[in-house]
């Protein structure tokens, strides 16, 4: 039976240097975007809002060591905006 619905998720966009990817970094990648569609899919099977399923697989993907938002997902300093506030 076809689910009406899906989940996709990106890998980021950095730049991988040719030979710097081991095997096991591969590996250690492809498990993290694995399991981040695993638990999100699973949400949305179970009936959880879009907006669960997708914020279960980005904290999934910014817990992994391997994965780039673990080390990008933040905001730069920067002079404030009119569009932001403080926290």
């Amino acid at each position: 039976m076809i689910q009406p619905f899906s989940l996709a998720v990106h890998g980021g966009a950095g730049t991988l240097v040719k030979g710097q990817m081991t095997a096991e970094k591969e590996s250690a990648y492809k498990k993290a975007l694995e399991l981040a569609l695993d638990e999100g899919y699973a949400l949305l099977k179970d009936g959880a809002s879009a907006v669960d399923a997708v914020e279960r697989a980005v904290t999934v993907l910014e817990d992994s060591p391997s994965s780039m938002q673990a080390k990008a997902a933040f905001l730069p300093p920067m002079a404030p905006t009119k569009w932001m506030r403080p926290l």
